[in-house]
């Protein structure tokens, strides 16, 4: 009797063993095939270099692919369709996604649409911004400073600050959708480089957690509240 609880005990942990190598050594062979479409390591499709949830925005949309094709497994050849917000990326401007990870598509839709908005800050992009923030839209920024659509609008119109410009990601995101509403919490970060003053030259890391507010008019979605709180280092 005694030797049977061993040789089950043996075999259960050679299933486990089993079973982390194969969890183990599932990435590579994805990596191999993704090379072709510029991967140099995991971060191609992951947020963590060690492969794994969350995704980026690639792996996200890979996952997405497989719903709809209705696959057992992603097929990395699907990312010879894949296009990056619809054009080529920005490589000084572009920043990561936000690491949560959607369950359906509202919650997809709204994540797209938060991206945008970001981007529309960092390329000034007034069509964007009018498009997105609704015309009752209103922010209240961490210092208590409180801007409409218009003064948005407003700034964006302004010429650029000299120098690179900031890049902008999001972390810790949850969705809650209520039929035509929704709000998008999480963390804001914002990176770059002082151009003037005495820090010139020195990096910058400032992070906010924020409240986006969402409703959906005229069967698309449209910020109509968004307030920050700074996050002391």
């Amino acid at each position: 009797m005694k030797n049977i609880k061993v040789a089950i005990a043996l075999v259960f942990v050679a299933a486990i063993v089993a079973a982390l190598a194969v969890e183990s050594f599932g990435y590579p062979p994805f990596l191999a095939k993704a090379r072709k479409f510029g991967a140099k390591d995991c971060t191609f499709c992951h947020v963590a270099p060690e492969g794994g949830p969350p995704w980026n925005e690639r792996g996200q949309w890979l996952i997405a692919e497989k719903g709809k094709r209705n696959a057992d497994a992603v097929d990395v050849e699907w990312l010879a369709e894949y296009k990056a917000g619809g054009k080529v990326e920005d490589k000084k401007t572009a920043a990561p996604p936000s690491t949560s990870m959607a369950a359906n598509p509202a919650e997809q839709e709204l994540l797209k649409v938060e991206r945008e908005w970001l981007d529309a800050y960092l390329k000034r992009d007034v069509a964007a911004m009018d498009r997105i923030e609704a015309n009752d839209f209103v922010i209240t920024y961490a210092d208590g400073k409180v801007l409409t659509k218009a003064d948005e609008i407003t700034n964006l119109k302004k010429p650029a600050p000299a120098g690179p410009g900031p890049i902008f990601m999001t972390a810790d995101t949850k969705v809650r959708v209520y039929g035509d509403a929704a709000v998008l919490t999480g963390k804001v970060i914002q990176k770059g480089v002082y151009n003037d003053g005495p820090k010139k030259g020195q990096e910058y890391n400032i992070q906010q957690r924020y409240t986006d507010v969402y409703v959906k008019r005229d069967g698309r979605w449209q910020v109509v509240a968004s307030h920050l709180t700074g996050i002391n280092p």
